[in-house]
Formats: structure tokens, sequence, C-alpha cells
């Protein structure tokens, strides 16, 4: 019941009792009737605010009942993300460690790739290999793939051989695989002219490739282009100068 029919109602209340209130000294019956008249006042009256009284609560406990009804479905949602979470965790967290431990995920590591070379130069008898590694990068690709938190990045490194046959390019590609991930850019090979220096044969080849090391990692997690001295890494202030020759 709204405010304007309990006014609607205390109004015919006031109009009865001051009819009542005329009536007394004009007439016995009049009289007579007071105090019934009183009575059913007083009593229709209890009965509106007992109504009113009612649907307030009624209306109070409906919300709180929707409330609860919201806070129930939050927190059912909330479990049920958490363990979807808990799902992919186990799916992936083998993944995750097994890239991590190839070198994809994570901080480069240019001493590794140095050493691959270096193995690999000794492992096949190269002649001479030499290379350049410029400043890291974020890798921007056409196709943006959902990283998430991280960010693909690249450090491009230039490479010269000189190779006794085409297959000796192959395979020392091949061995590099095996300490980190890249990612081929583009390679060239042609006749080389030089002269034996010594007592083995010549290299009849020379090859120029560049190729971009990959990594994974939080974006400004690490300095890009910083390395450990000695192993190729540029410079501070030098950035893609710094180079060995094997």
């Amino acid at each position: 019941m709204n405010n304007a029919s309990l006014a609607s109602l205390m109004d015919r209340l006031w109009a009865i009792l001051s009819g009542a209130a005329r009536a007394e000294g004009a007439d016995n019956e009049a009289t007579s009737i007071r105090l019934p008249a009183l009575t059913f006042a007083l009593t229709l009256l209890a009965a509106t605010l007992a109504v009113g009284s009612s649907q307030w609560y009624l209306d109070a406990r409906h919300a709180d009942l929707v409330r609860a009804r919201q806070l129930r479905d939050a927190a059912f949602a909330k479990l049920n993300q958490v363990e979807q979470e808990k799902t992919e965790i186990r799916t992936y967290r083998p993944l995750f460690i097994a890239l991590r431990a190839q070198g994809w995920i994570g901080e480069e590591n240019r001493l590794e790739w140095t050493e691959a070379i270096n193995q690999a130069q000794e492992r096949l008898g190269l002649a001479s290999v030499s290379y350049e590694i410029d400043a890291r990068q974020p890798l921007r690709l056409e196709a943006p793939l959902p990283m998430g938190d991280y960010q693909l990045r690249a450090s491009k490194m230039t490479l010269h051989l000189e190779l006794l046959h085409e297959m000796d390019l192959f395979n020392f590609l091949d061995q590099l695989k095996t300490r980190g991930m890249f990612a081929m850019q583009d390679c060239s090979i042609r006749r080389s002219n030089l002269t034996p220096q010594g007592p083995g044969p010549a290299p009849r080849l020379s090859a120029d490739c560049t190729l971009n090391w990959l990594t994974v990692g939080a974006p400004g997690v690490g300095a890009p282009g910083v390395g450990a001295p000695g192993v190729g890494a540029p410079g501070v202030g030098a950035p893609g100068v710094a180079k060995e020759t094997k």
C-alpha cells in the first residue's frame, strides 16, 4: 500500500471520528454507535499498518534473496575458472618446462649459441666460421599471435661459413637446432676461390646466412642487446657490431 492510499484512509477515519463527535450531543442513538465506530476505525488502521509492514518486509527479504543468488553465481563462476586454470596448468606445464629447457622460453643465452657454433665447427671440420649477433628486438608478425603476458623476441645472427660441400651447411644448422630455437631468414651459397692453407683440402664453397634466434619472455624483462662479453653479444652503446671469427 502506497502513501496516497494511506492518506486517503486517514482522511476517511478523521471524517468518521468527526461525524461521531458531532452526533454525540444531537442524538442518543449516535452516542450508542460511537464506541463501535471508533473501534472499527482503530482496527482498520492497525490492519493497514500490518499489511504495509508485511509488504515492506517481503520486499526486503526478496532483495536479500536476489543478492544471495548473485553472490552464489559469482562464487560458482570463480570456482569453475579456478578449476579450468588448474586443468590447463596440468596439461601444459610439461610442455612449458620442455620449451624452457630448450631455451625457447626465458632470457636468451648467447653463450649457449656461441658454444654451439664452436662445437659444430670442430665436429664438421669447417675451416672458418664468423658471425655477428644484433641486439634483441620484439618480433612483429603479420598475423598476431595470442601471447598473453609474453612477448616473442628475436636476435638476428649473420653467419659466414667456408664449406667443403653443401651438406656441411645443413649439418651445421642441424647442430645449432639442438641448442636453441631459430628461424632461417635467408641463406646463399657460392663457389669459393680460397687456396689451401694447410695439408687439408681448400674450401670449395662459402655460405652467408641470416637467422633469428627466438625467445619468449615477459615484456621489459632483461635489457635487449646486452650479453656476456666475448661471446658475440653486442656491446652497450654499440649494438650489432661485436664479432668473433673462428
